[in-house]
């Protein structure tokens, strides 16, 4: 590539203000663009991204997921052009308590991230924990940690009174929670010391229950940035669940560019930054952590030392100290390339992020069906279709605020243009489904499994039809065709286990599914069921616990639980799992 080479950046639907969008799109694509690079960067709710994405020189889906993105890869493809998969979570160990943990336990979008990660000609990562525990899915792959947008300001020594503090996103809830004990203890111990807390409305109950507690709204990066240039001390704190083990260690950046003594959870994501005693300290168990806030607290030379050191440390962990790695990777991938793509002639170079009207109001809409506003939410839909016309995920979106045969007719312009949008089949042939005109849904999945084929979900519900009637050798044809296509949709795995006429079969479809998705939530309650029938309530429970781990559904699972527990004489706690269902 040269000074002329396009790089469009996708993201999924925000205003840009969050940290994720700062560190993964805003700051490389400066960067990028600094280097040489023309770079458009915006969201999927903007239809100029998706006109652009069709023939950018290399296109970079930041961890974004949609039916429609495996075809526009393959077709990308097909006329050598590069595309470069972001993987910056954990998808398949979300935070049971987050908003977004339905992704994992809908089996269809959890595919969907992998299939794309490795459809993709390559995989970028921000930590080498998800490195290592996505590397099956792409043989090319490069780690691209997170990094500040400029060199650390000089170091402002702390002066005055000691404040510790924390902020961040809602994610963090319980990891906070999880520390307030201990905070409550160094707060009493210490009265001349404060606590500021910063985040959602939900965490300003957090502060009340503690004294000389502070609370700050959240805000875009530069206020969180200004909140920490106010505390002495800042922590880190993380459960040590499978998802905080692949999140990045920006905290610590954060706080030693910013002058703030960093105190992290001894986990995966500070393990390798953080020295301990020398530029930050590291703890393992509320003790530790109660331990090393009051030595700080009661040291001001080790705050004072620790703090240089980590700033000292972070000097190059800026994006443009490492801005020709992201390069060496994009180059070598287009080298790579079957087919070079036709020369782009006069394109400045720079960064340049999407302002489309209507993609401002896709995230109108967005932020309303999230708050159960649906009637709010169509009137956004139906006003990004009148000034976008042939944007079909505002169709899309539309009938789904919609539903019913309302939502139907929305997605008549998305389904009669030369290439029908696939997110659009997808929803027709649900629908139709919904009102039980089965033959008429068996036309729309064959539909789906004509224009999206690598989906294998088209095939997957022609599987369950035939089966509902009967056709047991029709039935298992496209079951294996599901399974051929995307390996990586558990649905398919899950149903053949279930057929599977004892439980060693069972078991089997089990363990070679899990091979492809290790965390998969079905597979473990399918093989929790095959145990409990076979009268192994002992290891039945594990297999459940595993599929509550990984976001299975609540009720199902809790149930599950409960027999295995009844099964095994604990009836105590068996009827309180009970109880909880009907709570």
């Amino acid at each position: 590539m040269g000074a002329n080479g396009t790089i469009v950046h996708v993201e999924s639907p925000s205003d840009g203000r969050q940290g994720d969008s700062r560190y993964r799109t805003r700051q490389p694509c400066d960067a990028l663009g600094e280097a040489g690079y023309s770079v458009l960067s915006g969201h999927l709710g903007s239809p100029a991204i998706w006109v652009e994405a069709e023939s950018a020189d290399v296109l970079v889906l930041c961890d974004v997921t949609d039916v429609d993105l495996l075809p526009l890869v393959q077709r990308r493809r097909a006329r050598g052009l590069t595309t470069v998969f972001e993987i910056n979570d954990d998808f398949r160990s979300p935070q049971p308590w987050s908003r977004t943990a339905y992704l994992a336990r809908n089996l269809l979008t959890r595919s969907l991230t992998a299939q794309l990660a490795a459809s993709a000609d390559g995989v970028q990562f921000t930590t080498e924990e998800l490195a290592r525990r996505f590397a099956g899915l792409n043989g090319q792959r490069r780690v691209f940690p997170n990094q500040r947008a400029a060199p650390p300001s000089p170091l402002m020594p702390r002066v005055g009174p000691v404040v510790l503090g924390w902020g961040g996103s809602a994610g963090h809830v319980e990891d906070v929670r999880a520390v307030l004990p201990v905070l409550q203890r160094v707060l009493e111990a210490r009265p001349e010391v404060s606590f500021q807390l910063m985040g959602p409305p939900s965490f300003e109950a957090l502060a009340q229950a503690l004294p000389r507690t502070g609370y700050v709204p959240g805000g875009a990066l530069e206020d969180y940035e200004e909140f920490v240039c106010g505390l002495t001390v800042g922590l880190a704190p993380n459960l040590p669940t499978a998802f905080n083990r692949c999140r990045s260690d920006v905290k610590f950046v954060e706080y030693a560019a910013l002058g703030a003594v960093a105190v992290c959870q001894d986990l995966e994501p500070y393990r390798a930054s953080v020295r301990q005693g020398e530029n930050g300290l590291l703890f393992g168990s509320d003790a530790a952590l109660e331990r090393a806030l009051l030595q700080l607290i009661d040291e001001p030379e080790l705050r004072r030392r620790l703090a240089a050191r980590a700033w000292g440390d972070v000097q190059q962990r800026h994006e443009a100290a490492h801005v020709q790695r992201r390069v060496a990777f994009l180059e070598a991938l287009r080298a790579s390339a079957e087919a070079p793509s036709a020369d782009r002639v006069g394109v400045e170079p720079g960064h340049r992020r999407e302002a489309d009207p209507v993609g401002s109001i896709v995230l109108e809409g967005l932020s309303a069906l999230a708050a159960d506003e649906a009637p709010r939410a169509a009137a956004c839909f139906r006003e990004a279709t009148r000034r976008a016309p042939h944007f079909d995920w505002a169709h899309v979106l539309l009938a789904r605020a919609l539903g019913g045969a309302a939502g139907e007719n929305a997605l008549r312009p998305s389904l009669e243009g030369r290439v029908p949008s696939v997110s659009a089949l997808l929803l027709k042939a649900e629908l139709v489904e919904g009102r039980r005109a089965m033959a008429e849904a068996a036309g729309w999945w064959r539909a789906v499994a004509k224009a999206c084929p690598q989906l294998g979900f088209g095939q997957f519900k022609l599987g369950l039809l035939a089966e509902a009637v009967g056709d047991a050798e029709q039935a298992e044809a496209w079951l294996s065709a599901a399974q051929h296509h995307n390996p990586y949709f558990m649905g398919t795995w899950a149903r053949r286990a279930m057929k599977a006429r004892d439980v060693e079969s069972t078991l089997d479809w089990v363990a070679r599914g899990l091979e492809f998705d290790p965390e998969a939530w079905v597979l473990h309650f399918t093989r929790g069921e095959a145990l409990i029938s076979q009268g192994e309530p002992g290891l039945a429970l594990r297999s459940f616990e595993k599929a509550l781990e990984g976001g299975g559904e609540p009720k199902a699972v809790t149930a599950a639980l409960a027999r295995c527990h009844a099964a095994l004489g604990r009836t105590e706690r068996a009827e309180e799992l009970l109880r909880s269902l009907a709570a």
